[in-house]
């Protein structure tokens, strides 16, 4: 009696740990192994992109994730690092982990430029007048009928 619980109980936590392996979505462990593969990319192979002082930046904060999944562990990895001027993005795409998964690197600038004059966003509309809309109305004449 003994080794027939023994044995459900081991089968029960072979399937258990067999799930675990297959779930759905990335683990934390599989998230942070792509966003170090992503900025192994940015700082030891693409250095005319990033200056030391960003690849210094990349390698210390944390990126901004967001996942789409399609399938099982597969669909779309958006990983971005927001800096001064610009923001550089990798996007993961395709199975995740595997040799099939494909790699798309975009770098945004930004310009930030200060209006000295206060602007109403609204104040290069005209005003609508009911003149504006007289081919809309419907005419007295309708086709087909004799009055």
């Amino acid at each position: 009696m003994q080794k027939i619980v023994v044995c459900l109980v081991l089968s029960v936590l072979f399937v258990c740990g067999c799930t675990s392996l297959d779930s759905d979505k990335l683990s934390e462990f599989d998230q942070l192994t792509v966003i170090d593969m992503a900025r192994y990319t940015i700082t030891r192979q693409n250095k005319k992109f990033v200056t030391a002082e960003e690849a210094a930046h990349i390698n210390k904060q944390m990126a901004e994730v967001k996942i789409r999944y399609s399938a099982p562990r597969e669909g779309k990895m958006l990983i971005s690092w927001p800096m001064k001027n610009k923001t550089v993005n990798f996007v993961y795409s395709g199975k995740f982990l595997t040799d099939s998964t494909m790699w798309r690197m975009g770098i945004v600038k930004h310009k930030y430029s200060k209006s000295k004059n206060k602007k109403n966003p609204f104040s290069k509309h005209k005003k609508v007048e009911a003149a504006d809309f007289n081919d809309l109305r419907k005419n007295d004449k309708i086709a087909g009928y004799k009055r």
